[in-house]
């Protein structure tokens, strides 16, 4: 993302601040920091913002990268579902009933 905002960057410097793709860019940034002022117990959050601008293509990739390489391990997600036997619901159900009983 920061090669986009090179790129931006050098555009605007060519094209000058009333191309399209530059009034896009001040529109959205102006956007951003309005709503920020606008709402000063999260004015922080703009600094957050910035580096979310410039990261979110690299979660992409690296998601992108890990669900690759990663298809080997079936430890996490919902590809493996643990069966229950009947053994164990029977015992989960006997369970209840005495505890029903008790409260009765």
């Amino acid at each position: 993302m920061i090669v986009v905002l090179v790129g931006i960057m050098l555009q605007i410097a060519e094209d000058g601040w009333l191309a399209p793709s530059s009034l896009l860019f001040f529109i959205v940034a102006c956007q951003m920091t309005i709503a920020g002022l606008l709402h000063p117990q999260e004015a922080t959050c703009l600094l957050c913002g910035v580096i979310y601008y410039i990261t979110v293509p690299s979660m992409y990739m690296l998601l992108t990268i890990f669900s690759v390489f990663n298809v080997h391990n079936v430890t996490w997600g919902t590809r493996d579902s643990k069966k229950l036997n009947v053994v164990s619901l029977l015992s989960f159900n006997f369970d209840l009933s005495i505890i029903a009983e008790t409260i009765h």
